[in-house]
């Protein structure tokens, strides 16, 4: 949970910026904030709305995903890739091995910067 709420301070997703791709992020960790048992008024709070847009933003996100949206789904990647399984242990051999595009090859990567791969420390080769 924490990491989550770095991760919103950090990129500056508690601006007041309607830009899409920022909106589309917004949507995605209000859902993620909601199924980690937090209240809209305390995701509000995060992100410096009130809690009617964070119920609107966890409707839309779901309405998105139901109809697996693509640019919805693109817009998110990375934060689905950053927060969707905190605790699963990606092996790099099995991703290699499994490669068959450029797509997979750039979450190969950006694994690799974000040091997922448990079974490797790269903090000092990026």
């Amino acid at each position: 949970m924490e990491e989550i709420i770095q991760y919103i301070e950090e990129n500056k997703l508690n601006s007041k910026d309607r830009y899409r791709h920022i909106v589309y992020k917004r949507f995605y960790l209000s859902n993620l904030l909601r199924n980690n048992g937090l209240t809209l008024q305390e995701i509000g709070k995060i992100f410096k709305k009130d809690h009617a847009t964070i119920l609107y933003g966890i409707k839309i996100h779901k309405d998105f995903m139901s109809i697996n949206d693509s640019i919805y789904i693109e817009h998110t990647e990375q934060e689905r890739l950053l927060f969707e399984n905190l605790d699963h242990n990606y092996n790099l051999v099995d991703d290699i091995m499994g490669c068959y595009s450029i797509p997979v090859l750039k979450k190969i990567k950006f694994r690799l910067r974000n040091n997922l791969y448990k079974e490797l420390n790269l903090e000092s080769h990026i």
